[in-house]
């Protein structure tokens, strides 16, 4: 693995064993150039264990749509049933709203 990434150690935010597969939040540090080249090349040596991974992207938890979706491919690729419901999907909305109110600079906020 050593000729193929800079790691010691390939880390996942969620990962599934059973499935294989995982999933990535790619927050502002993921922008930087040198972790875009890591994160490339992690990503590239998970794929050749046979490892598949999504990426949720920070534009994805300001968009109720793009992030249903996000959600919705990771709990495919992950394996699980995901609710659907409205009761549930109201509750998601406002736990997404509640982390953008906390984490989400005020550039952003102004704009949801």
């Amino acid at each position: 693995m050593r000729q193929l990434c800079a790691s010691d150690y390939l880390e996942v935010d969620v990962y599934s064993p059973h499935a294989m597969a995982g999933a990535e939040y790619d927050g502002a540090k993921h922008a930087q150039l040198s972790r875009r080249t890591h994160d490339a090349d992690r990503l590239s040596v998970l794929g050749m264990l046979g490892i598949s991974i999504r990426t949720l992207a920070a534009k994805h938890f300001y968009n109720q749509l793009e992030f249903h979706r996000a959600i919705n491919a990771i709990a495919v690729l992950l394996g699980v049933d995901a609710a659907t419901d409205a009761d549930f999907q109201k509750r998601q909305n406002s736990l997404r709203l509640h982390v953008i109110e906390r984490q989400a600079p005020d550039s952003i906020r102004k704009h949801l």
